[in-house]
C-alpha cells in the first residue's frame, strides 16, 4: 500500500498499535495509585492520553521539515495542524475544568499554599529534568565554550529553570534553536501558570452557585464575540483563544455543579463527541477560533459528563496513556531529537514516506516507554515530596493534615 507523509490512516494505526502496548504488562509502572477520595474523572484520564500524542504526531510532521530541510515549520497538512492544536486547546479545558472544581468545591476559599506547592512539584520535577538534558544538548553542540558574556548566558539559564514560567525561553549560548529541543511545548506552560495566578482573584466568584456559572459565561461570550467581530492580530487572537479555552472547562465545571448534567445514552453522546470533533477537522483549519472552540467546548462537556466514547476513554490503555501524558506532551522533543539525530535512522526515515512512518512509529514507542520510566522515576516521586512537604507545614502550623488531591497533569 502507498503512504503518503501526511496520510491521516497511519496516524490512527500509530495510534492503536500504542493502545495494544500500553494495554501489556510493560506499562504496568504507568498504572495510577488508588485515590481514596475517589476524585478523578475516568474520561479526563484516558482523553489526556490521545491529547498528548495528537502534539506529537504533530510535531512529527514537522520533525520531517527538520530532518530533510532544516526548518522548523506548520505541516503543510490542514489534520496534522488541528490535531496539534486541538490536543492543546482541550488540555487548557481539562485545567479550567479541574481548578475551577475546586474553586466552586472549597468555596472559592481552597487551601492555596496546598495547591502551589502541589503545582510546583506536579510540574517541577520532569520539567527540570527536561530542561537539564536540553542544556546539555546545547552545550554539547556549541562545544562547551561560552559565544556569549556569562552574565547573559546565566540569565538565559535563569529564564528556562522557572519552571515554563516564560513559557518558550531564550536562545542559550548563541544556539538559535534552542526551543527546537523541547519541540517548542513549553510556551503552554506559561498560560497554566497565568491560569493558577489568576485564581487569586477570580476564586471570589466560586463563592456562589449564580457567580461560578454567570463569570466563566460572560467570559467566554466576550472573548467569543471579539474573535468574531473586533479585528485582531494573529498574537492577540491566540490569547483571547487560550483564555477562552480556559473559561470553557469552567463553564463545564459550573455547569456541573448546578446539576445540570445531561442524561442521554452513552452511545448518542458517543456519537455527538466524534461528530464535534470532525467537524473542527473538516470545517476549520485552525483550533483556535471561535466556531473549533465552541464544537471543542461541547465535545469536552459531553466527556466530563460521561461520555466514554464508546469505551476508547475508559480502557486501563487509555488510562496508562493518560497518567503518562505530561511525559509524552514535555519530553517528546528530546526523543524526536536524540531518535532523528543519528545518522541511519535518519537516512531510512527520508528513503520514502512509508519508511518515514516506520521510523516515527519506533519513535513515538520510545516515546511512551520514556514517559512511562520518568512518571515512575521522577513525577511520582516529585508529587509524594509535594504531599509530604505540604503535611509538614500543616503539621509545623498545627493544622490537621488532610490527603491531598489527586495529581493532576498539565
Amino acid at each position: 500500500m502507498i503512504v503518503g507523509t501526511y496520510d491521516v490512516w497511519p496516524f490512527f494505526a500509530c495510534v492503536a498499535f500504542l493502545m495494544a502496548l500500553a494495554a501489556s504488562p510493560a506499562l504496568k509502572f504507568a498504572d495510577a495509585p488508588p485515590n481514596p477520595k475517589g476524585e478523578r474523572v475516568s474520561t479526563l484520564d484516558g482523553l489526556r492520553g490521545f491529547l498528548a500524542l495528537s502534539v506529537f504526531f504533530c510535531h512529527g510532521m514537522v520533525y520531517h521539515g527538520v530532518i530533510s530541510r532544516n526548518i522548523w515549520e506548520i505541516p503543510p497538512s490542514n489534520f496534522y495542524t488541528v490535531l496539534g492544536q486541538a490536543g492543546v486547546a482541550i488540555f487548557f479545558m481539562i485545567t479550567g475544568y479541574l481548578f475551577w472544581s475546586m474553586m466552586i468545591k472549597d468555596g472559592g476559599k481552597p487551601r492555596w499554599l496546598k495547591l502551589y506547592i502541589g503545582r510546583v512539584f506536579r510540574i517541577g520535577p520532569l520539567y527540570l529534568f527536561a530542561v537539564f538534558v536540553m542544556f546539555l544538548i546545547v552545550f554539547s553542540i556549541t562545544g562547551w565554550t561560552l559565544h556569549e558574556p556569562g552574565w547573559e548566558v546565566t540569565k538565559e539559564i535563569s529564564q528556562w529553570m522557572m519552571l515554563g514560567f516564560f513559557g518558550y525561553g531564550r536562545s542559550i549560548n548563541s544556539f538559535q534553536h534552542t526551543g527546537w529541543i523541547l519541540a517548542g511545548v513549553t510556551w503552554t506552560l506559561k498560560y497554566e501558570w497565568l491560569f493558577y495566578f489568576s485564581l487569586l482573584f477570580t476564586s471570589f466568584a466560586a463563592r456562589s452557585k449564580f457567580q461560578c456559572f454567570i463569570f466563566p459565561l460572560v467570559t467566554l461570550i466576550f472573548l467569543l464575540t471579539c474573535m468574531i467581530s473586533v479585528t485582531l492580530t494573529q498574537t492577540q487572537s491566540n490569547r483571547c483563544a487560550c483564555v477562552a479555552l480556559f473559561s470553557v472547562g469552567m463553564l463545564s465545571a459550573a455547569i456541573q455543579a448546578r446539576a445540570m448534567n445531561l442524561s442521554i445514552p452513552n452511545w448518542l453522546s458517543s456519537v455527538l463527541v466524534i461528530s464535534f470533533i470532525s467537524s473542527v477537522f473538516i470545517f476549520s483549519d485552525t483550533a483556535y477560533a471561535w466556531f473549533p472552540i465552541i464544537l471543542m467546548g461541547l465535545a469536552f462537556f459531553l466527556i466530563v459528563s460521561g461520555s466514554n466514547v464508546f469505551g476508547l476513554l475508559s480502557n486501563r490503555a487509555a488510562r496508562r496513556l493518560g497518567n503518562v501524558s505530561y511525559g509524552i506532551y514535555l519530553l517528546q522533543g528530546l526523543v524526536l531529537l536524540s531518535f532523528f539525530s543519528l545518522g541511519p535512522v535518519r537516512r531510512f526515515a527520508l528513503a520514502s514516506p512509508e519508511q518515514g512512518w516506520e521510523a516515527l512509529s519506533v519513535c513515538s514507542v520510545l516515546l511512551v516507554l520514556v514517559a512511562t520510566m520518568t512518571h515512575f522515576l521522577i513525577e511520582q516521586p516529585g508529587i509524594k515530596i509535594g504531599q509530604r512537604l505540604d503535611a509538614a507545614i500543616r503539621a509545623r502550623t498545627g493544622k490537621n493534615a488532610t490527603p491531598s488531591m489527586a495529581p493532576l497533569a498539565p
